[in-house]
């Protein structure tokens, strides 16, 4: 009897102070707002997701992961205080939320669409490097959407660079591949840009002298016909004197032949080397009349019948 009205009160003082058991090992702390995951191991609760009352949340010292989907759509969540020993973070675990600043630690692996839509989202600093994902009908194919800029710990490679579109990138300054000048990113050996940041006006470094055109959409996918790409914002490119040499190799950064990608916009290529050979105007020419042809058979096939935004090369 006496074990019994012990258990009653127990539970009667951890709803009286929000405490909720969630797994094991983890339990959750809620106080005005605030939400704060204590305990030990990955908290996998679904409990908070789409919560519309918690503004910030806090990862306890000794919990190692969030599972897929927990803090998704929670739209009030503003700030996130990330442990160190944090090794990953789910799927979508905090698409949609209005988190500003995301600092995470060389350990923390981080999930396909974590971030995805958070509009107000300014930063993220993470390791360079994250683990495949397998592919899936419900893929997002990006980490983060709306990111100002992302800043990474370690060295990082072209599956990590594809899976996060953000206005600036910012490479490990001991990366011995890669180089960030202005936003994009460049090999080191040569100073090919290799990826263009979520822009909408790109100029790329003077430190180039090839510019590579399958370069522009850096970051697209394939599974049961859908695609994911980045780059949809960019409307215009310009390429300064030092650029004596375009190509189109036809083989993206993520190994899947570009033919039948079809842009919102083709963006206008401004070459300021007047000098530049003929071959890489036609090569120009063939890649703009490529895009463009694909994107008036989107928008047919999206019966669109407004206007239809296409540019072309502009010489200067």
């Amino acid at each position: 009897m006496k074990k019994i009205l012990l258990l009653g009160l127990t539970v009667i003082l951890s709803l009286s102070f929000g405490t909720s058991i969630t797994s094991a090992k983890t339990k959750t702390i809620y106080k005005n707002g605030t939400l704060k995951i204590t305990g030990t191991g990955k908290y996998t609760s679904l409990k908070y997701a789409g919560n519309k009352r918690i503004k910030k949340l806090i990862i306890g010292k000794n919990v190692i992961g969030i599972d897929n989907y927990c803090f998704a759509d929670c739209k009030e969540l503003k700030k996130v205080v990330f442990n160190k020993k944090l090794k990953t973070i789910g799927h979508e675990s905090f698409k949609n939320t209005a988190v500003k600043k995301v600092v995470l630690s060389k350990k923390t692996n981080v999930g396909d669409g974590a971030f995805y839509n958070c509009k107000k989202l300014q930063s993220i600093t993470m390791r360079g490097k994250i683990k495949k994902y397998k592919r899936g009908d419900n893929e997002i194919g990006t980490i983060a959407n709306k990111v100002k800029k992302v800043k990474f710990l370690t060295p990082t490679n072209m599956y990590t660079l594809t899976h996060i579109n953000p206005a600036k990138y910012n490479v490990y300054k001991k990366d011995k591949k890669y180089k960030s000048i202005n936003g994009g990113v460049y090999r080191r050996k040569d100073y090919l840009c290799v990826i263009i940041p979520e822009v909408e006006k790109f100029t790329v470094s003077t430190k180039s002298k090839t510019f590579d055109l399958d370069n522009i959409y850096h970051s697209i996918y394939r599974f049961d016909d859908t695609f994911f790409y980045t780059n949809e914002k960019i409307k215009k490119i310009i390429l300064p004197k030092t650029i004596n040499k375009i190509v189109y190799t036809k083989r993206s950064n993520y190994k899947i032949n570009q033919w039948n990608f079809k842009p919102d916009v083709v963006p206008e290529i401004i070459i300021q080397n007047t000098e530049i050979d003929s071959e890489s105007r036609k090569v120009l020419d063939d890649w703009i009349a490529e895009k463009s042809k694909l994107l008036i058979c989107k928008c047919k096939n999206l019966q669109f019948y407004g206007i239809i935004v296409i540019r072309g090369m502009n010489v200067v």
